[in-house]
Formats: structure tokens, C-alpha cells, sequence
């Protein structure tokens, strides 16, 4: 008996690899994507549909069985396919009852990887909270030392503009212009470099990783590229705000203590 049947992939899952060497690539990908079972599974709903000429028992003969899973008892070793409303409420569910070892009950992702993309995406926004702040710390202690650098080479200009009658403020929006335009000019530097640096890794890697990607993420559009760069991302507006922020409180400390000298001390020393 032959018979010609119809199927439709919705969802692939890569296969570890049986090489003793694995590539970055497989293991991003293996780790990206989402547990399954070792056979294939469909809807009751929609094993009912089918034709009787395609059931199992007119496919493969009488020695096939279809089982509705609903209706075999239930063991210690069963799985059970559960469907959430929410990420939070799936996330709630699997942290109370993930275990390893001996357990009575253990919950792990099964056919989406939401739940592992939003563990990734949260480690990695805590890894760049605290590379921002190290870098932030470290920008203040340059930038500090560069503009002070600057207010002690214009203490005759500042001098000369205390003496002449200009106020404490007028000295502090002097110096806050001079550091505004210096941070944007690092702005530009830094968008230049980081976009530039960005299209060559996504030009490079994009054809390789887009593969693994689509697999992993059980993409049902095959003609989508995995692309490493996107303006689209929050952070891109709060990196400029940080760095303005950073040159403002790296120009405190040196600006304060000139504005507390004796502007006419400074002019003889000058």
C-alpha cells in the first residue's frame, strides 16, 4: 500500500552535535533553543480532522495506534504540555517548580524559547549596568583631570572676567558651554566608531549566524536575516545623556575649586 502525505514543519529545534568539537555557534544555538520531545506530536483537535484514508491504521496497517494522550493514565514519568497566559505567570510557574535531581515534579521551556530570551536579556542588561558604571567611573577620572587641566591654563581669562565683574555663574556657564561641546565632539567620535565597527561585524557574521538563528528561534519566515546592528534600542538614547552627564560632573570638582581662588592672587601668580 503507498500513499502520498502532506505535512507542514512548523517548528525546527537543532540537533546537538555528534562531533567531539562543537562551534560557538552550536552551542549559542542549542542554548537559544527550546526542549523537545523525542517524537513528533499534533493536536487531538486536529488529528480528528483527518480523513480516514490517512489515519494511521490505513497508512501503516493494524499494527498502527494513535494515542490521545488524555485518555492514557497518567504515570510518574509523564509529560504534560501546559500553556500560560503570560511571561510572568510561565516564569512564576518555573522557578517554584524546577529541580534537579530526584523530584517529584520538575518544569522546564518547552516549544518557545521566550522564557530563556528574557533570562538572557535580563542577565545581560544587569552585565551592562555595571560595565556602564566601571566605564562611567573611569570617564569622570579622565574627563576630571582633562578639564581641569583647562580651568588652570584659564585662570588669567577667569581672573580677568571676576575682576572685571563677572559673577560666579557666568564663570560655571562659561566652562559648562566649554564641556558640553567637548562631550558632544566624544558623542560623534563614539557614534562614528560604534556604527562603523557594528556594520563590519554584521557584514561579516550576519551570513553565518542568520542560519543558526532561524533554527533556533523556530523563525516561520525563512527570509529573514539575523542582523548585529538596530537603532531601535532605548539605550541609544540614554548613552548620549550619560556621557553629557558624566562631562558635567567630571567639570565640578576643577570649576569649584577655581571659583573658591582669589581671582586677584591668580592674576599675579600669572
Amino acid at each position: 500500500m503507498q500513499h502520498k502525505l502532506k505535512f507542514e514543519v512548523v517548528g525546527l529545534t537543532p540537533s546537538p552535535s555528534l562531533s567531539d568539537t562543537w562551534s560557538l555557534a552550536d552551542g549559542l544555538s542549542l542554548l537559544l533553543s527550546a526542549a523537545a520531545i523525542t517524537h513528533w506530536q499534533i493536536p487531538a483537535s486536529y488529528f480528528v480532522q483527518l480523513p480516514a484514508e490517512l489515519k494511521p491504521v490505513a497508512v501503516f496497517g493494524a499494527a498502527a495506534t494513535a494515542t490521545d494522550i488524555s485518555k492514557v493514565p497518567k504515570t510518574a514519568s509523564d509529560a504534560y504540555i501546559t500553556e500560560f497566559a503570560s511571561l510572568d505567570s510561565a516564569k512564576t510557574y518555573l522557578n517554584d517548580n524546577s529541580c534537579f535531581g530526584n523530584c517529584e515534579v520538575s518544569a522546564s521551556p518547552y516549544g518557545t524559547n521566550t522564557l530563556i530570551m528574557d533570562d538572557v536579556r535580563s542577565t545581560l542588561e544587569t552585565m551592562l549596568l555595571w560595565v556602564t558604571g566601571i566605564i562611567s567611573l573611569i570617564a569622570i577620572i579622565i574627563l576630571g583631570s582633562m578639564i581641569g587641566r583647562t580651568i588652570a591654563d584659564g585662570r588669567k581669562e577667569t581672573a580677568v572676567f571676576r575682576a572685571i565683574g563677572a559673577k560666579r555663574i557666568d564663570i560655571v556657564a562659561i566652562y559648562s558651554c566649554y564641556t558640553i561641546l567637548l562631550s558632544l565632539r566624544i558623542i560623534i567620535f563614539v557614534a562614528l566608531l560604534g556604527i562603523g565597527l557594528a556594520f563590519m561585524a554584521n557584514y561579516w557574521l550576519s551570513p553565518s549566524v542568520t542560519p543558526q538563528a532561524l533554527t533556533a528561534f523556530s523563525a516561520q519566515d525563512l527570509s529573514k536575516q539575523f542582523v548585529l546592528i538596530g537603532f531601535d534600542s532605548p539605550y541609544l538614547l540614554y548613552i548620549p545623556l550619560i556621557i553629557v552627564g558624566i562631562s558635567l560632573i567630571a567639570m565640578l570638582p576643577p570649576l569649584l575649586m577655581s571659583l573658591r581662588r582669589n581671582p586677584i592672587n591668580d592674576m599675579r601668580q600669572e
